[in-house]
């Protein structure tokens, strides 16, 4: 495997490619915006938005996206700027992605051609980028986060020292899933060829920066809400998963209950015992996709907040539910080291298979997308954005689900050729025949995948938006191993 060279011919092909790029979006995004002239807005949409209105430090949901709506809005609050800018940001990482691959290794030409065609041809990446919501802005800070990490390998620079520890703290405040890309950068830093002492300190502005914000969020969540944390969300999702496996388990008698979880146990139990909604994470996958003792007010969370504090279970202020987010966190982790083997059982394995066939959740056939709230919620959206409608004729909401549809199966046939290709690429000893970047940046975009695999399968069912990060990264990464497997074919075959 050879590294690129003849700098004349590949600048001119470089501007070519970035031209067509450029070219090509503009157009394809000019179109689409003709039938689909407004942004679409799900019900998490309008958490973002809040916190941008009102520019709050923390928020139900990491506050790195509120301020980029919030900075947009310093220059104009019209929903199309918003949805436009947050998709030539994704191109442009993509773009970022492809040269940098394109720029350091030599590669079959129509492996290239693919990966120019699913990055800039996608219609995924269109209604994905359409969403007031921080998965495409998550994406393609994670693309710009990559592509970096290949480059501290082929040519380090001392100002990606700095520039990296920039965009992986703003990736960590938009989702905290990129709570395991740390580990993957301090991997390669040390893996990179540059003085120990700029490893060193990169890992350690890297670490200083994400820590820096980890503090700052706690501090700011006790002022707001009286409770030390990071995320309360985190500690309502670690009970609520709990008790998607309770349920099977909280007739078996398996030693006292600390005094402190005996009333919020004593709820959980007598909701099991009783006629109850019947929600299950594989056999009856519920409309909250995994999130149900969340959301609903019968939720024995719901009632605890009404039994301890008086709070009304339906309530959505975000004050009120963080308080309980640190005790939740305790009680859920309470009930899984107590029925670890069920815990496997009912919720990890259902998790990894809707990892492996994703939910749609928004890209379905749901209409709410293109309708706006009745809510006091929605009332402030409409006022920011100047919004009256985001509505459009039913033809084109079925064009959408239509082109959406095949994304689960897409996503499915991708994650399995990612695993095969690359148990292949171990078994056939495939780092010996590759030059040494070649065997890194493989391992590393597999071992992104893997982690995210991991952190997704211990947290909730997969929805497809939360996977397109991985997605490109397998399908790049498969195209990767590819070019390996044929090549040693080819040299097989002319031996």
């Amino acid at each position: 495997m050879q590294l690129s060279n003849n700098k004349s011919l590949q600048n001119r092909t470089y501007i070519t490619y970035s031209i067509i790029a450029v070219m090509l979006s503009a157009i394809i995004w000019s179109l689409f915006k003709i039938y689909y002239p407004y942004p679409n807005l799900t019900f998490d949409s309008y958490y973002y938005i809040e916190a941008a209105i009102s520019n709050s430090d923390v928020s139900t949901w990491p506050v790195g996206y509120s301020k980029f709506i919030r900075l947009i809005g310093s220059f104009t609050h019209s929903g199309n700027a918003l949805v436009t800018v947050q998709y030539f940001i994704l191109q442009f990482s993509l773009l970022f992605l492809f040269l940098s691959i394109r720029i350091i290794f030599v590669l079959k030409k129509w492996i290239y051609v693919i990966i120019f065609i699913f990055i800039f041809i996608n219609p995924l990446f269109l209604f994905g980028s359409n969403h007031i919501m921080s998965d495409t802005l998550f994406t393609a800070l994670s693309m710009l986060w990559v592509g970096q990490l290949i480059w501290l390998i082929y040519n380090p620079k001392p100002y990606m020292i700095l520039t990296h520890a920039i965009l992986l703290v703003m990736i960590f405040t938009i989702r905290y899933s990129a709570i395991y890309y740390p580990v993957i950068s301090i991997c390669i830093f040390m893996l990179s060829d540059q003085p120990l002492k700029w490893k060193i300190l990169g890992i350690f502005l890297m670490i200083l920066f994400i820590e820096g914000f980890i503090q700052y969020t706690n501090h700011k969540m006790e002022l707001v809400t009286g409770s030390r944390q990071f995320s309360y969300t985190g500690g309502w999702k670690q009970a609520n998963n709990a008790l998607y496996m309770y349920e099977h388990t909280f007739k078996q008698n398996k030693g006292s209950i600390p005094s402190r979880f005996k009333v919020i146990d004593s709820i959980t139990q007598r909701y099991f015992s009783e006629p109850h909604a019947q929600v299950d994470l594989l056999e009856h996958l519920d409309v909250t996709q995994g999130t149900w003792y969340t959301s609903f007010s019968p939720s024995p969370l719901r009632q605890y907040m009404k039994v301890s504090k008086g709070i009304a279970p339906a309530t959505s202020d975000f004050k009120k539910l963080a308080y309980f987010g640190p005790f939740y966190k305790d009680y859920g982790n309470y009930l899984i080291k107590k029925y670890p083997l069920e815990f496997v059982k009912y919720v990890v394995a259902p998790n990894i298979f809707t990892y492996y066939f994703p939910i749609l959740e928004i890209y379905d056939t749901d209409n709410l997308a293109f309708s706006l709230m009745n809510t006091d919620f929605s009332l402030k959206t409409q006022q920011w954005f100047n919004l009256t409608t985001i509505s459009v004729p039913e033809s084109l909401i079925h064009l959408r689900a239509v082109i959406l549809a095949p994304y689960g199966l897409i996503f499915t046939v991708v994650h399995i050729c990612f695993l095969f290709t690359f148990i292949a690429f171990l078994f056939i000893g495939g780092y010996k025949d590759t030059i040494r970047i070649y065997a890194i940046t493989i391992s590393m975009l597999a071992t992104i995948c893997i982690l995210n695999f991991l952190f997704i399968i211990l947290i909730a069912p997969s929805v497809l938006r939360f996977q397109l990060t991985v997605f490109i990264l397998e399908s790049i990464n498969i195209l990767l191993i590819l070019n390996v497997l044929i090549s040693q074919e080819n040299i097989k075959k002319t031996s």
